[in-house]
C-alpha cells in the first residue's frame, strides 16, 4: 500500500486529506489498521480493481464507495472522427489560452457547475460548488507548473478547454475538460477531446492519456469513440473520520 498525504486539500477543501493506494493482492486486515488509524479527517481509498476483499473490508469500517476511475489511453498516430459530428467539424478550432483568458475559464469552474459527477461533487460534506473551487485552484497549480489550456472554438466563440500536460516526449495528458454550461447539451461535449487530439499532434505527442468517473458514462463513450481504449481501473472509497463519529 502506498500513503499520499494530501496537504493541498486543506487550501481546497478545508479539511485534512490523505490518499491510499491499494494493490489487487492486499487483504484488507493487512492494512486496515494503517489507514484507520491515519490521523486525516478525510480519507480517500484507491482499490485496484479486482481486490474485493479490501473493497468489501472497507465499507465495513466505514467508508463509502463513490465511483471507479477508468485509466484511459489512445495513440494518436491517426484520428478517426465519428460522421456524426462531421456537421461541426468545419466551423470549430483552438487556441492556446493566455493568462486573462484562463483565469476566466478558471472562474467559471469555480462555481461548480461544470463537473458534477467526480467524488467530491457528490460527496454531501462538499457538494458542486466545494468541488469546482478545487478543480479551479487544482488547474492553476497544473498550469503554473506548465500544462497548457487549450480553448475549443465554435465559430470563433470559446465553448469549452481542455488542459494538456507534459508527460514526457511523445505522452500527453489531458487533464482536464468540458463544455462551458451555457453550450451544454447543444452537440459540443465532443469538442474539446476532438480538438485537444488535434493540437496534441500538432505539438508532435504519439500518445494521450487520462482518466474518467464511471459516474460519467457519456463522456466515457465519447473518448471510446475516438478510439480510447481502457488501460487501468480503480475503486475510489472515502471516508470522513471527524464527521462520523
Amino acid at each position: 500500500m502506498k500513503i499520499k498525504e494530501a496537504p493541498w486539500e486543506q487550501r481546497n477543501l478545508n479539511v485534512v486529506g490523505c490518499e491510499f493506494y491499494v494493490d489487487r493482492n492486499e487483504s484488507w486486515d493487512s492494512i486496515r489498521e494503517s489507514i484507520l488509524c491515519h490521523p486525516a479527517e478525510y480519507k480517500v481509498l484507491h482499490i485496484e480493481s479486482g481486490n474485493t476483499d479490501a473493497l468489501t473490508g472497507a465499507q465495513r469500517d466505514g467508508f463509502a464507495f463513490v465511483e471507479m476511475n477508468i485509466q484511459l489511453r489512445a495513440e494518436l498516430s491517426v484520428l478517426t472522427v465519428p460522421k456524426i459530428f462531421d456537421r461541426f467539424i468545419p466551423h470549430i478550432s483552438y487556441t492556446f489560452a493566455d493568462e486573462k483568458q484562463v483565469e476566466e475559464v478558471l472562474s467559471i469552474v469555480e462555481t461548480g457547475t461544470m463537473f458534477t459527477t467526480d467524488k467530491v461533487s457528490v460527496d454531501p460534506y462538499f457538494g458542486p460548488q466545494m468541488a469546482g473551487r478545487r478543480y479551479s485552484l487544482w488547474s492553476m497549480d497544473v498550469i503554473q507548473s506548465g500544462a497548457k489550456m487549450m480553448l475549443a472554438k465554435y465559430k470563433g466563440m470559446t465553448v469549452g478547454f481542455d488542459i494538456l500536460v507534459n508527460h514526457g516526449e511523445d505522452i500527453v495528458e489531458a487533464f482536464l475538460g468540458g463544455v462551458l454550461p451555457e453550450f451544454a447539451n447543444k452537440g459540443f461535449g465532443f469538442a474539446p477531446l476532438y480538438l485537444a487530439i488535434e493540437a496534441s499532434q500538432k505539438l508532435g505527442y504519439k500518445k494521450m492519456i487520462t482518466g474518467v468517473s464511471s459516474n460519467n458514462l457519456p463522456i466515457l463513450k465519447i473518448h471510446e469513440m475516438f478510439g480510447f481504449k481502457t488501460v487501468d481501473t480503480s475503486y475510489a472509497l472515502i471516508k470522513h473520520e471527524q464527521r462520523n463519529q
